[in-house]
C-alpha cells in the first residue's frame, strides 16, 4: 500500500508542480496548498488535473478546503477507494464535439414559426451620417425637361436629409391650393369681378428707385408699387373643398418615387389659412375672422389627406411675419398681435386631427429682395410661434435683417418659453442671394443655436423657397444646389465639432433598436383564423424569439413561464377578449415582482381597448393587414429603444454655455461618465462645481465610441447609476448602451447649468493654495478659473481606433471595418462568414453581435487568447458576501473557478495560455460572454493563432498559411491612446496610488486591470472604483486637516502615471479602510456603505435564485437562436454548470 500512497502523492504534487512554478524543493506535502503559491484558480485547476487522472467527481472544492495540503487529498483519495492502482486513469474532460460540424443538427426538428428567418428589420435611419440634419423650406427650381426623378436625386446627391418634391407640379402654393377651394376666383376676369391687387410690401415703398427694377405686373407680390400684381384670387362667395383628386395626381408620384428611394422622412407643403387670406382678397364674409375660418374649415380637409400619406405636413405660414407688412401695413402693432393670435388659433384648429410630431410650420418675412426695414421684430413673433401644436418650427436665421434673432430666441430658450419637445429648422442659407455660403459660415450659424438649444433640437435649412413660383428665376438651378451642398458641408462641420477631440465622427446619430421578443396570447378561436397565423409569422421575422401561449392558461401561468426569460423587451401581443385579460394579468404580475421580471414590457391588443395596452384596431383577417399590424408592433417597440445621441449637449440656460466661470470650489474635466458622477456628488454636498468637456455632448466613451448593440462588460448592479439617480428600478443586466447614456444624461441634468462644453482644458496650474485651470473656446479665446480643488476625469485608454491595412485589402469584396461607434449598425449579418481581429472587449461584443444576428460563422483571429468569463462569474463577484476585510470566501471562489474551467473545456473554447497562473494575459481585460462558450460548442464560432498577412477578393491568408473565406473582416485591435495628456495638463508624470496628483488635485480614471483586481469590493468595475475614489474626495474637502497627508502625503506610493495599475488603487483603498481603527472612519463607512447599497440593489432586482435561473434560461434560449430559431433537444446543449451558484451567495447576516 506504502508504494500506492508514494505513487498518489507524485501525481498530486507533479500536478502541483504544472500549475504553480514556484514551488521550491523546501515545501512539502504537509504545507497548506495556498503557501505553495497555488490561488483559487490554481486550485480549480488541480481539482480538474485530478479529475482527468482519478476520475470525474472523485473529489470536491468542500473536501479539499478541510485540509487544503496534498498529503490531505492523497489520503482523501485513498480513504474514498477511487484510487485502485495508479494506471488507473480516466479520460481529461472532453469536449461536447461542436454540434453543426457533425451535422447533429439536422436531425432537429423545427417549430411552427420559429424557423422563419429572423430580422433586425430596421430600415437605415435617413440623415445616419448627419449629427444635424439638412432641409429645406420646400420650391425649388423646375426648368423645362426636369422629371420629378431628376429632383429627388438631386437633393440626395445634395446630402439633403429630409426633402420634398420641389413643388414640382405646381406653379405656386398658393394658387394651387386654391385650386380646390370653390368660392375664390372663376373665369370672370375681364368683368374684374375676382381680380385682385397683390400685396405689397411697404418698405418698398419707401425705396421708389430699387423698386422701379421690377418690372413684372404679375406674381404673388407686388415689389414695384407703380406696377401693381394682379391675380384672380378675389373671395367672392361660399368657399368649400373641391376636387381633392388633384391633390392625389400631385401627391402620388412623388410617394412613388421616394418609396422606391427608400426615403421615408419627407415632407409635403400646404399654405396656412392666414397666408391664403394675404394674398386672396375677401369680398363675400366681410370680417377677417369669419374669412380666414373659413379658408381654416377647407384646409383642414387638405391637412389631413397630406397627413394620412405618412408625409410630414409642412404649413407655410408667412402670414405670422410677412403679413404685417403686406396685406396688414396698415394696423398698429397691437391690432397685429389679435391678428397673428387668430392665424395660430386657425393653424391649430386646422391640425387638431393631426399629430404634431408630423407637423411643421414655415415662418418667414417675405422671400423677396427688398430692404425688410419694415419686418416685425423676432421678438414679438417668438411667443405666438411657440402656441403652434407643431413640434418643427422653421425660421429665417441668414436674412441679415434677422440674424441676430437668435439672441431673442436663446432669451426665450432660457426663460423655459420652449417646450422641450420642439425642433427649430433654421434658415442657414439666402435663398434671395446667388452668393454660395462658406461651409464655416453656416456651421457658425448652426452652433449659435446648437448652443443654446442643443444638436437634437436643431435642423439646417434654407430661410425660404428658392422658387416660390414656377417663373421664379431670381436664383438658378446650379446655384441651389451647390447652396444646398454648402448645406450639407456645414452641418459636417457642426458634427465635427460636437465630437472634436481626436476620436472618430459618430456614425449614427442614434443608438439603433436593439432585439426584442414576442409573446403571443391566443384565444381558442384565434387559432383558426389566417389573419392571427399570419401575424405570428410576420411577429416572428421580425423578433429574436417567438411564444405562443394559450388565454385560457390564465396569468399566473403565463407569469411562471415568462418571470426567468431572456432579459429583453417583450411584446405582449393579445388575440382574443380573454387573451387580452391574461396578457394584462401576467404584465400586472411581471411588474409587481420586478426582481426576476425586469424585462421592459408593452401590451398590444385588438379590438375594444384594454386599459394599460396600446390598441391596434380590429384584428388582421387578411395576410396584408397581418403584415402592417406586425409593422407595427415592431416600429412602436423599436422606438422605445432608440436614443437620440443628439440630446447629450447640455441645454441650460446660459445663453454662452462655452464660458467657464471665473472661480469655484472644485473644477471637474470631463463630462463623461466618472466626471459627472463626481461633479452631481459634489454640488449634493454643497461645493461649487464647473465641468469642463472638450467636445459639445456629454458622454465620455459611451456617448462616443459605443456600437448600438454594446453592453456594460459588468452585472448591472456592478455598473449602475440607480443609486445616485434615486431609482428603484434596474436596467437590464448588463445593461445596454442605450440604458447606461439615457442614465448618464439624467445625471447630467443636475449639473446642466454648470457644464461648459466646447472648452478645451489646456493647463492646471497651482495657484497659491489652490489652481488655477486655463481653458480655450473656439470663439472666446482663454479663460482662468480658480478653485480649491481640480479632478481630471479624462479617459486615456481608449481613443481612435487603431487603423490597420494590408496587402491586396482593396481587392476584397466585403466589408473591412472596425467595431465602434456603430460603423456596422446596418449590416445585414445574415449568412455572413465573419473574421473578428484581435480579443479585446470589443472584439468579443461583434462576435456577439454577428452571431445573433444570424452569422454563419465567426473566426477570431488572435495572437493568444483573451480571458472570458460567463455571465455568472461577474454577478458572483458582485454578490457574494465579503468578509469584514472585504474577501470572498475561498471555498466558493475556488468552486466557481472550477466551473469557469471545466466550462471552457466542454465547451471546445481554447483557456487562455496564461492560466493557471494567471487569470488573464498583461494588459488585457476580462470580457463577459455567455455565447462565447454556447458559440464554441455549437460550431458557429472558433479562434486561431496568428495574423492577417493579406487579402483576396474574398477572404484573408493567415501567417500560419490558411486561408479564411469572409464577408465581413471587423479590425478590433486596440486604441490609439493619448497616454500624456494628465501629464501635460499638470507638469507632472507621477501620482499617488490614492489617485492624487497633488493636493486637491485628483486623477480620476480607468487604470491597467492587473492581476488579483477581482477579489475586492469594487472589483473590476471602474464606475464601482470612482464612487468609492469619490467620497475620498470628498472626505480630502471636508475634512483635509484630518486626512491631507493619508491622501497626497509625501511618504505615500506613487505610481507613474502611464503605469498605474488597479492592484494600487486596492492596496491604498485597503489602507485606507484600516484607518477606521484610528478614529477616521470616513473610508471603511464609505465602503461599507457603497457595498450595503448595491448588495440591496441586486437583492431587490435580481437575487442569487432568481439570477441562477434567469441565466439558465437565457444559456438555453443561446442555443436555440444560434440553431436559426429551432430547440436543441437538451442532451445536445452544452451544459449549464452553474446551478449551485445561488447557495454560494448567502449573505452572513440579513439584507436591511
Amino acid at each position: 500500500m506504502s508504494g500506492l500512497i508514494q505513487d498518489v502523492q507524485k501525481q498530486v504534487w507533479a500536478a502541483c508542480e504544472t500549475i504553480c512554478a514556484g514551488i521550491s524543493e523546501g515545501n512539502k506535502t504537509e504545507d497548506p496548498i495556498f503557501e505553495l503559491g497555488i490561488d483559487s484558480l490554481g486550485l480549480a485547476e488541480l481539482l480538474i488535473t485530478l479529475e482527468s487522472q482519478f476520475g470525474e467527481g472523485c473529489i470536491s472544492v468542500d473536501e479539499v478546503m478541510e485540509d487544503p495540503s496534498v498529503s490531505a487529498i492523497v489520503s482523501l483519495l485513498l480513504r474514498k477507494g477511487i484510487v485502485e492502482s495508479p494506471s488507473t486513469q480516466s479520460k481529461e474532460l472532453e469536449p461536447v464535439s461542436p454540434l453543426i460540424a457533425e451535422g447533429k443538427l439536422s436531425m432537429l426538428g423545427g417549430v411552427d414559426v420559429a424557423e422563419m428567418q429572423r430580422s433586425s428589420a430596421s430600415a437605415t435611419p435617413q440623415g445616419v451620417n448627419s449629427w444635424v440634419r439638412t432641409t429645406h423650406v420646400g420650391s425649388l427650381p423646375r426648368p423645362s425637361g426636369t422629371s420629378l426623378e431628376d429632383i429627388i436625386s438631386k437633393q440626395i446627391e445634395a446630402g439633403v436629409d429630409w426633402m420634398n418634391d420641389g413643388e414640382w407640379t405646381r406653379e405656386n402654393y398658393i394658387s394651387d391650393a386654391l385650386s380646390r377651394i370653390s368660392g375664390i376666383g372663376g373665369n370672370v376676369q375681364t368683368t374684374g369681378e375676382c381680380m385682385c391687387c397683390m400685396p405689397s410690401p411697404s418698405d418698398m415703398h419707401d425705396v421708389p428707385m430699387f423698386a422701379r427694377r421690377f418690372t413684372g405686373g404679375n406674381g404673388l407680390i407686388t415689389l414695384n408699387p407703380a406696377r401693381v400684381a394682379k391675380a384672380d384670387v378675389a373671395c367672392t362667395g361660399p368657399m368649400a373643398y373641391i376636387n381633392p383628386e388633384s391633390l392625389f395626381d400631385s401627391l402620388q408620384p412623388f410617394l412613388d418615387v421616394i418609396g422606391s428611394r427608400d426615403r421615408s422622412t419627407c415632407f409635403w407643403s400646404v399654405p396656412s389659412p392666414g397666408t391664403l387670406a394675404v394674398f386672396c382678397e375677401d369680398r363675400h364674409y366681410g370680417d377677417y375672422s369669419k374669412f380666414a375660418g373659413a379658408l381654416a374649415e377647407v384646409l383642414r380637409l387638405e391637412y389631413e389627406a397630406v397627413a394620412a400619406t405618412g408625409l410630414v405636413l409642412q404649413v407655410d405660414a408667412p402670414c405670422l411675419a410677412m403679413g404685417r407688412h403686406t396685406r396688414h401695413s396698415a394696423l398698429t402693432d397691437e391690432e397685429f398681435q389679435e391678428v397673428l393670435r387668430t392665424n395660430v388659433d386657425l393653424i391649430n384648429a386646422t391640425l387638431v386631427n393631426i399629430d404634431p410630431a408630423k407637423v411643421r410650420v414655415h415662418v418667414c418675412w417675405g422671400n423677396y429682395s427688398g430692404p425688410h426695414h419694415h419686418d416685425i421684430e423676432a421678438r414679438h413673433v417668438w411667443p405666438h410661434l411657440l402656441r403652434l401644436n407643431a413640434r418643427y418650427i422653421s425660421i429665417e436665421g441668414a436674412n441679415p435683417r434677422h440674424e441676430h434673432d437668435w439672441e431673442y430666441f436663446a432669451k426665450h430658450v432660457a426663460a423655459k418659453f420652449i417646450e422641450l419637445d420642439k425642433v427649430i429648422l433654421v434658415g442657414v442659407l439666402d435663398t434671395r442671394s446667388a452668393h454660395i455660403e462658406h461651409p464655416e459660415l453656416i456651421a457658425q450659424r448652426l452652433l449659435q443655436y446648437v448652443k443654446v438649444l442643443g444638436p437634437g433640437r436643431v435642423v439646417a435649412s434654407t430661410d425660404c423657397g428658392f422658387a416660390t413660383t414656377g417663373k421664379s428665376a431670381a436664383i438658378t438651378e446650379d446655384i441651389v444646389w451647390l447652396k444646398l451642398a454648402a448645406l450639407g458641408e456645414g452641418a459636417r462641420i457642426v458634427r465635427q465639432r460636437l465630437v472634436d477631440v481626436g476620436a472618430p465622427e459618430p456614425t449614427s446619430l442614434v443608438y439603433s433598436p436593439t432585439g426584442f421578443r414576442v409573446v403571443v396570447f391566443r384565444d381558442a378561436e384565434a387559432e383558426a383564423c389566417p389573419g392571427a397565423t399570419e401575424l405570428i409569422c410576420e411577429l416572428a421575422k421580425r423578433s429574436w424569439s417567438l411564444d405562443v401561449l394559450p388565454s385560457g392558461a390564465g396569468a399566473q401561468s403565463g407569469f411562471e413561464q415568462l418571470k426567468y426569460s431572456l432579459d429583453t423587451p417583450m411584446a405582449l401581443v393579445a388575440l382574443g377578449a380573454q387573451a387580452a385579460t391574461m396578457a394584462c394579468g401576467v404584465a400586472q404580475l411581471l411588474e409587481s415582482d420586478r426582481s426576476v421580471s425586469r424585462r421592459p414590457h408593452t401590451i398590444f391588443t385588438f379590438g375594444p381597448q384594454q386599459p394599460g395596452a396600446e390598441c391596434l384596431g380590429a384584428a388582421p383577417l387578411e395576410p396584408e393587414a397581418a403584415k402592417a399590424a406586425a409593422a407595427e408592433i415592431q416600429a412602436r417597440m423599436q422606438r422605445r429603444m432608440r436614443f437620440d445621441k443628439r440630446q447629450l449637449m447640455p441645454s441650460g440656460s446660459l445663453l454662452s454655455p462655452a464660458t467657464p466661470p471665473s472661480e469655484v470650489d472644485v473644477v471637474v474635466v470631463g463630462a463623461g461618465m466618472l466626471g459627472l458622477y463626481m461633479a452631481v456628488t459634489l454640488t449634493r454636498r454643497g461645493f461649487k462645481v464647473v465641468v469642463l468637456e472638450q467636445r459639445m455632448i456629454i458622454g465620455g466613451i459611451w456617448s462616443m465610441y459605443a456600437n448600438s448593440h454594446s453592453q456594460v462588460n459588468s452585472s448591472e448592479g456592478g455598473y449602475s447609476l440607480k443609486d445616485i439617480l434615486g431609482e428603484s428600478g434596474a436596467n437590464r443586466d448588463h445593461a445596454t448602451a442605450r440604458e447606461m447614456i439615457t442614465d448618464i444624461g439624467k445625471l447630467a441634468k443636475e449639473v446642466d447649468a454648470s457644464t461648459c462644453c466646447g472648452v478645451k482644458v489646456v493647463r492646471i496650474a497651482k495657484q497659491g493654495d489652490g489652481y488655477m485651470t486655463i481653458s480655450q473656446t473656439d470663439h472666446g479665446g482663454t479663460h482662468i478659473t480658480s478653485s480649491r480643488g481640480v479632478v481630471l476625469a479624462i479617459n486615456d485608454r481608449v481613443g481612435i481606433p487603431r487603423q490597420m491595412t494590408w496587402a491586396g485589402q482593396e481587392e476584397f469584396k466585403g466589408i473591412v471595418t472596425t467595431g465602434t461607434n456603430d460603423n456596422l449598425a446596418h449590416v445585414d449579418w445574415r449568412g455572413k462568414r465573419v473574421v473578428v481581429v484581435g480579443m479585446g472587449a470589443f472584439a468579443i461584443e461583434n462576435t456577439r453581435t454577428a452571431l445573433e444576428h444570424g452569422a454563419e460563422h465567426v473566426t477570431v483571429v488572435v495572437r493568444r487568447h483573451g480571458t472570458v468569463c460567463p455571465k455568472i462569474i461577474d454577478y458572483l463577484n458582485f454578490v457574494k458576501p465579503f468578509d469584514p476585510e472585504f474577501q470572498h470566501d475561498s471555498t466558493t471562489n475556488i468552486k466557481q473557478m472550477h466551473q469557469w474551467s471545466s466550462l471552457y473545456r466542454k465547451s471546445g473554447a481554447t483557456i487562455p495560455e496564461c492560466w493557471p497562473e494567471e487569470i488573464k494575459h498583461e494588459g488585457h481585460t476580462i470580457s463577459v460572454s455567455d455565447l462565447w462558450f454556447v458559440g464554441h460548442h455549437m460550431g458557429k464560432l472558433c479562434t486561431k493563432v496568428a495574423t492577417v498577412d493579406h487579402f483576396d477578393a474574398g477572404g484573408i491568408h493567415l501567417s500560419d498559411g490558411s486561408r479564411l473565406d469572409a464577408d465581413i473582416v471587423v479590425v478590433c485591435v486596440g486604441f490609439i491612446r493619448n497616454t500624456h495628456l494628465c501629464e501635460k495638463l499638470t507638469g507632472s508624470d507621477t501620482m499617488k496610488t490614492t489617485n492624487y496628483v497633488d493636493k486637491h488635485l485628483m486623477y480620476l480614471a480607468d487604470a491597467e486591470i492587473d492581476h488579483g483586481a477581482f477579489n475586492w469590493f469594487f472589483g473590476s468595475s471602474v464606475l464601482e472604483y470612482a464612487k468609492f475614489f469619490t467620497e475620498v474626495y470628498v472626505a480630502g474637502l471636508e475634512h483635509e486637516e484630518q486626512v491631507g497627508e493619508m491622501l497626497w502625503g509625501a511618504d505615500l506610493p506613487t505610481t507613474k502615471i502611464q503605469e498605474r495599475k488597479w492592484s494600487g488603487f486596492i492596496a491604498a483603498s485597503s489602507k485606507l479602510l484600516k484607518a477606521k481603527a484610528d478614529g477616521i472612519p470616513y473610508f471603511a463607512d464609505a465602503a461599507h456603505n457603497q457595498v450595503e447599497r448595491r448588495t440591496r440593489h441586486f437583492y431587490n432586482t435580481l437575487p442569487p435564485v432568481a439570477y441562477v435561473k434567469s441565466n439558465e434560461a437565457e444559456w438555453v434560449e443561446l442555443h436555440t437562436r444560434l440553431n436559426g430559431g429551432k430547440p436543441v433537444p437538451p442532451e445536445l446543449q452544452l451544459p449549464y454548470f452553474f446551478k449551485d451558484a445561488a447557495s454560494w451567495c448567502e449573505p452572513k447576516a440579513p439584507l436591511a
